[in-house]
């Protein structure tokens, strides 16, 4: 075997990494057994070998299958804290065929931080090098979740203080660039604070769905049966179905922007708006005017 694998070799003027990765002088070698024999055997790869630029994420791209299961994944982001998420009875599946791409991850977390997560996702792209390209679509479910706890292991961002509950988020891109989020709620006890020259927002319940998408350039906004309960007194604001899109300002065109819905809850949006980080301007306006009632 090894005279005949001598053999093979001796024939070849290629690079000693892609004959093993070709199939014809050994069969089943793929690129990670490949580096590891290579290494091992004190054969040094040349920087910027086409054969090893991609890592890891682009070698799963290549696979035909790959299926893990009973895992346990240890998670730490030393930026947001020292302690470590462990999630256990990991399972992950992936398909490739050219460049589609189909895979599924099921995991347990603490069960004081979520229930078990899943996400999956059916995609299609040439290589993570490329990400701004892709198109598909990719889903993740949580539900039981606690915000406060997830602190200690992801960067939530500092204006969402608390909450509890349920939350699913589709992530979209349309292959030219440009990316959206659906997030589909169902919060108790939210308590959020935009605006810190304001008390917090303390919303009893919050349920329904808010898209964002990326335009090029600007961003639109969606809601889709969107319905708050304030902390206060359990009195609900129903934004319900709207639409929000904003175009920045470029040389000579100002900014624009539109605003699509049924009707508008004046009395709602007002609570709403004095929350956000407007300018000091818009807030004494808002002050003055005080909208109250409902716009159909």
């Amino acid at each position: 075997e090894a005279g005949a694998f001598h053999q093979a070799l001796k024939r070849r003027q290629t690079a000693i990494k892609q004959v093993l990765l070709g199939g014809e002088a050994v069969v089943g070698v793929g690129n990670i057994y490949a580096s590891e024999a290579l290494f091992l055997a004190g054969i040094k790869l040349p920087q910027g070998d086409p054969t090893d630029d991609s890592g890891l994420a682009d070698w799963l791209l290549k696979q035909r299958s790959l299926a893990i299961s009973n895992a346990t994944l240890s998670w730490q982001d030393a930026m947001v804290s020292d302690q470590a998420l462990v999630l256990t009875d990991g399972g992950f599946l992936l398909e490739n065929r050219g460049d589609q791409h189909n895979f599924g991850l099921a995991a347990r977390p603490p069960d004081e931080i979520a229930n078990p997560i899943a996400v999956s996702g059916n995609v299609q792209g040439k290589t993570f090098s490329d990400l701004r390209n892709w198109r598909g679509e990719i889903q993740t479910h949580l539900q039981n979740i606690d915000l406060a706890t997830l602190r200690n292991f992801f960067p939530i961002p500092d204006e969402l203080r608390r909450g509890s509950g349920g939350v699913k988020l589709t992530l979209t891109g349309d292959g030219r660039g440009h990316f959206g989020a659906i997030t589909d709620l169902d919060l108790k006890n939210v308590q959020a604070q935009f605006n810190p020259t304001v008390a917090p927002l303390e919303l009893a319940e919050v349920s329904g769905k808010v898209g964002v998408k990326h335009l090029t350039p600007g961003f639109e906004v969606t809601t889709d049966n969107l319905a708050v309960k304030w902390g206060s007194n359990k009195q609900s604001w129903r934004p319900g179905n709207a639409k929000i899109i904003f175009h920045p300002g470029e040389g000579n065109n100002p900014e624009r922007g539109e605003i699509t819905t049924k009707e508008i809850d004046l009395t709602g949006l007002l609570v709403v708006l004095q929350s956000v980080p407007l300018s000091t301007e818009t807030h004494d306006q808002l002050h003055k005017f005080a909208p109250s009632g409902r716009l159909t």
